[in-house]
């Protein structure tokens, strides 16, 4: 009897109803995810280089898919989770943060997004909460999106689930502020900070490093803003008493914020999830002071007013409006209507490729209404609107109305086209009354800045740096 017990135990038919039974037992579920984990390890130190070894990308891929699915499917299963309070215990998502960093495959880069997803969506054991957890999570979103910025693309499928992971942890920071301060520094005193950002920092220096001994450090120096010359000149130019305002913020003080930024202008989901993810962090301003100055300090408004002016120079200069031939008007359709000609220069108003254009370009624009809705800081309302007015309606869409003619070849055409189209589709008064105020010179505080005047309670670098975008620097002989 015990030779057929032990011939029958040892058989591979009941295999998969073992595998059930042993997924039901919290003791052996548990020690099937350890060996698991055990096993991802050790294939990442024998590897010499995991971003060439296809052979060790494929087992790696496959041990962080089944640590995935044992995690996953012990969220939908009663109590204890035995595997979820190891994860949290041993920190694993610092070491497969690592793991895929040091590799860069998309394969890997893809399961341990959904890893880092699964944890959140658990929504136990205070993960979003974990310093720790944050610092890995925010240092792998900032190296996929930096190598992205180098050239080095992922699929729409995998950036879709990094931006939507992105998105699903500033849901829980508008669901529950608290979590914030393990997601944003900026309002730490100082030695919190710079403790804080030393760790961040070993975070990203530790986790590029291939098993031969080789690593790379991520400098600090990546995180910072330095997009606006205006500042550096600022700050000089005005003694210091402007060192913080537009684009002097540091990223390493919110990266998640400015992954989320990486992507707003994309179409689809992966623009809707970075839209929404934005439009959740400033409405969580509301409720923390810290976070609102930081806004307003940040290069958000100077980022989406180029962009927007970005979107409207890609607009054609030259317009003639003209109907598709089976949608015509029909005060046109029984007459002697014939469409005008097309060439190079001058675009029809019904081809393709300038509605493309045009959509993108009101898309951004409505963007820029839904930041104003959701908006409940008067202070961030006020810094949108200023550079609103400053870089899109003073550098861009006064004087291409300037220099628009009859003559020449259908530009105030083009521009009063595309001027109607703003009107039409934007509902916001603010943004309406500015528009307006400054396009046909009416009386009345036509700037944001005009009405800041009055405000003593607005913070003394807004003021001061509405004078520098509206002026210009001020030069010292």
């Amino acid at each position: 009897m015990d030779f057929w017990s032990r011939l029958l135990a040892s058989a591979g038919v009941p295999a998969g109803k073992s595998r059930k039974d042993a997924a039901k037992d919290p003791a052996k579920r548990l020690h099937r995810f350890e060996k698991e984990y055990g096993q991802l390890l050790h294939l990442w130190r024998v590897s010499g280089n995991l971003s060439i070894d296809e052979d060790a990308i494929e087992d790696v891929e496959l041990r962080l898919q089944q640590l995935t699915e044992t995690l996953s499917d012990e969220t939908r299963r009663p109590l204890p989770h035995p595997c979820i309070q190891f994860a949290a215990l041993k920190k694993i998502y610092v070491p497969i943060a690592k793991i895929a960093s040091s590799s860069g495959h998309e394969w890997i880069v893809n399961e341990t997004v959904l890893f880092f997803a699964t944890l959140i969506e658990s929504e136990e054991e205070n993960f979003v909460e974990n310093l720790d957890f944050s610092n890995s999570l925010t240092a792998l979103l900032t190296r996929i999106t930096k190598e992205r910025n180098n050239g080095s693309r992922l699929s729409p499928e995998t950036e879709e689930r990094v931006v939507e992971l992105a998105f699903n942890i500033t849901t829980k920071l508008r669901l529950s502020p608290e979590i914030l301060p393990a997601w944003f520094r900026g309002g730490m005193c100082e030695d919190q900070q710079q403790s804080t950002s030393q760790q961040l920092l070993q975070v990203n220096a530790q986790i590029t490093p291939s098993p031969t001994g080789h690593t790379r450090n991520i400098s600090s120096t990546s995180h910072t803003s330095t997009r606006q010359g205006v500042d550096a000149e600022t700050s000089s130019g005005s003694g210091g008493s402007l060192g913080r305002f537009t684009g002097r913020t540091q990223k390493q003080d919110f990266p998640l914020f400015y992954i989320l930024m990486d992507y707003i202008h994309h179409e689809g989901k992966i623009g809707d999830f970075a839209r929404t993810g934005l439009l959740y962090i400033i409405e969580a301003s509301a409720n923390a002071t810290t976070l609102e100055q930081w806004i307003v300090e940040s290069d958000l408004s100077t980022l989406m007013a180029t962009g927007l002016g970005a979107q409207y120079s890609q607009l054609s200069r030259k317009l003639v409006v003209d109907y598709v031939p089976d949608n015509l008007p029909p005060v046109l359709a029984f007459s002697d209507y014939q469409h005008p000609p097309r060439t190079y220069e001058i675009e029809s108003s019904c081809s393709a490729q300038f509605q493309a254009h045009l959509d993108a370009f009101l898309s951004h624009l409505l963007f820029w209404q839904d930041v104003l809705n959701h908006c409940k800081s008067n202070e961030i309302k006020s810094t949108l609107l200023e550079h609103f007015q400053v870089i899109f309606l003073q550098q861009l869409l006064y004087p291409s109305l300037l220099e628009s003619s009859d003559i020449d070849g259908g530009s105030s055409v083009a521009v009063l086209t595309y001027l109607r189209r703003i009107l039409e589709s934007l509902d916001h008064p603010d943004m309406i009354n500015l528009i307006l105020h400054y396009l046909l010179d009416l009386p009345g505080p036509s700037s944001p800045g005009d009405a800041l005047e009055a405000d003593k309670h607005v913070f003394p670098e807004r003021r001061g740096r509405y004078g520098v975008i509206r002026f210009g620097p001020t030069t010292h002989y």
